[in-house]
């Protein structure tokens, strides 16, 4: 087999894309066998969960199938793939990424304060206390 980065093997990466374009189910077997591991070991250096990891390496396969059409031959596609992948996982990240959240009971009187007045409470209230804390 030619060198992924070869002209020869860029050549290999073209038709075997244009294979799984035209349709042929053991083409994308065989991109798929060839690469698994590969945006496995990507998606393991961002999560450890064994399920997480298999759900990013099954989106990496479903958009790497869906956009094939993009893949434009330029680089080797076990790059692209993983390209694919880094960004699969910056997506699944966001998705989950925690948002601090304060309760009701945590927020100070002076927070209480400055959110009635952004949500349009009495003004001359505000003004008041605010006045007599002075």
């Amino acid at each position: 087999m030619a060198d992924a980065t070869s002209p020869a093997g860029l050549d290999a990466d073209r038709l075997l894309a244009g294979r799984i374009l035209a349709g042929e189910e053991d083409a994308f077997a065989e991109l798929v066998g060839r690469t698994h591991r590969h945006v496995a070991r990507i998606a393991g250096r961002f999560f450890r969960r064994r399920e997480i990891i298999e759900e990013i390496v099954q989106e990496v396969f479903v958009k790497a199938f869906v956009g094939m059409s993009g893949y434009r031959a330029i680089v080797p596609l076990e790059h692209w793939l993983a390209r694919v992948a880094v960004n699969a996982c910056y997506d699944q990240l966001r998705r989950h990424r925690v948002r601090p959240e304060l309760s009701l009971a945590e927020v100070t009187e002076d927070q209480g304060e400055f959110f009635e007045r952004l949500v349009g409470a009495d003004d001359d209230r505000f003004w008041r206390r605010e006045e007599a804390r002075l």
